[in-house]
């Protein structure tokens, strides 16, 4: 994709077997209502849906549902660069373990880790399953921080808004978690 370039879903069901990456920066994937992304999940590399190492991405008003095979629909991870202004708003998420994923591996976090800032994710619903554990919205050494009024629904010892190393402003804001 270009720099600037949007890709807009119209109303419809759209198949995908394999992860949609190599976005560059100003650019996003939204749907004006209606949309939905399906993954089967047999190419999905890592399990992951949508890889993401730009900043100024979007992702607005598409629904992503998958097979037990994914475990993360948006993954904005472990860049060789620094990330900024990411904004996902009024997704819908069924079937993942995590929704967005954003950060670095928080297993290796040092001073010159690359990190996201200026990170929002507002006004959506993930739905993960009922079998295994959940982290829906989980962030790690991320820079100014908004998640609000989100909701996250099944999964056991759910930890829906998680946040580590996290620092600036950050905000966590009239969001619904519910699990086993």
């Amino acid at each position: 994709f270009e720099s600037g370039a949007k890709v807009v879903f119209p109303k419809g069901d759209y198949n995908f077997s394999s992860p949609v990456d190599n976005w560059v920066a100003n650019s996003g994937i939204l749907s004006f209502g209606g949309a939905r992304m399906l993954w089967d999940g047999t190419g999905v590399a890592g399990g992951v849906c949508i890889y993401n190492h730009a900043s100024n991405f979007s992702a607005i008003g598409l629904e992503m549902i998958c097979t037990d095979k994914v475990r993360t629909f948006i993954k904005n991870y472990n860049s060789s660069e620094n990330i900024e202004n990411l904004l996902f708003e009024t997704l819908i998420g069924r079937g993942g373990f995590y929704m967005i994923r954003t950060g670095t591996d928080d297993r290796y976090v040092y001073s010159t880790s690359k990190i996201v800032s200026n990170l929002t994710i507002r006004n959506c619903i993930n739905y993960a399953p009922t079998t295994g554990a959940a982290g829906h919205y989980s962030t790690v050494y991320t820079e100014n921080v908004q998640i609000i009024s989100n909701r996250a629904f099944g999964g056991r010892n759910t930890a829906s808004y998680g946040l580590t190393g996290c620092f600036g402003k950050v905000i966590i804001a009239n969001n619904i978690v519910t699990g086993k």
